[in-house]
């Protein structure tokens, strides 16, 4: 009887229709979510259940339809809270991830560097969220192939997270593969051989010897073994 809690609820299932790659189901419960929300008055209630349509949309590769639920969701968030504040900041990098994939990369740029500038002046230099924010950037200067500034990226994302989590968070191992794949990208080979060795076994642990991410990252872990000297491992890793 609750039209907010019917909103969130149907929300949820969106969400995890999208996880079962459901999109017919996802689409059509995040539609009635978004419509129960505008209907509610509550403007906190739609800017997040704006933020989880966008969640949907990105994740069955409608990029257009998420950036308009982003542009929406930044307006009304800083209507809601100032133009400096971490939930404005969190959309800035969402829409720099969402642009990037949309091949505007000149409106990732400024969106991503609006949400680092919030960073700077309102959190601590140890947030995790800044980390988070730090990955966009490195995605960014990837797609621009400023891989040494990427790396920079990497690397203090990988400092925070340490400080932020458990040592066997997946983000910590997500960071250690970045920063692996950077130092190929840099023709560094060496460098690269001890984070993919620490990020592969995270990954095994994770999800399984035989996992597609896992081989994913064994493969760059071969490629660094070979290109450092070392071929009859990298071989090794590569056939495996």
């Amino acid at each position: 009887g609750s039209p907010a809690l019917r909103s969130r609820l149907l929300a949820y299932s969106a969400g995890i229709a999208t996880k079962e790659r459901d999109r017919a189901r996802a689409e059509a419960d995040i539609g009635v979510a978004v419509a129960l929300a505008r209907d509610s008055g509550d403007a906190d209630l739609l800017a997040r259940i704006l933020s989880d349509q966008s969640t949907v949309l990105l994740a069955f590769g409608d990029v257009a339809a998420a950036v308009a639920s982003l542009e929406e969701q930044l307006v009304m968030r800083e209507r809601m809270h100032g133009a400096q504040h971490v939930n404005v900041a969190a959309i800035h990098a969402a829409l720099s991830r969402a642009y990037r994939r949309h091949g505007d990369v000149d409106k990732a740029e400024r969106h991503i560097r609006a949400a680092l500038a919030i960073d700077d002046a309102v959190l601590s230099k140890d947030d995790w969220r800044r980390a988070r924010h730090l990955n966009a950037w490195l995605a960014l200067l990837h797609a621009r192939r400023e891989y040494a500034a990427a790396l920079d990226a990497g690397v203090e994302s990988l400092r925070i997270n340490r400080i932020a989590y458990a040592d066997d968070h997946p983000e910590i191992a997500s960071d250690l593969e970045n920063i692996g794949k950077l130092y190929l990208l840099l023709d560094r080979p060496a460098d690269a051989v001890d984070p993919l060795r620490d990020a592969l076994a995270r990954s095994a642990t994770q999800f399984g010897p035989d996992h597609a991410e896992t081989a994913a990252t064994r493969a760059s872990y071969g490629d660094a073994l070979a290109r450092s000297g070392d071929l009859a491992a990298g071989d090794a890793e590569l056939r495996r």
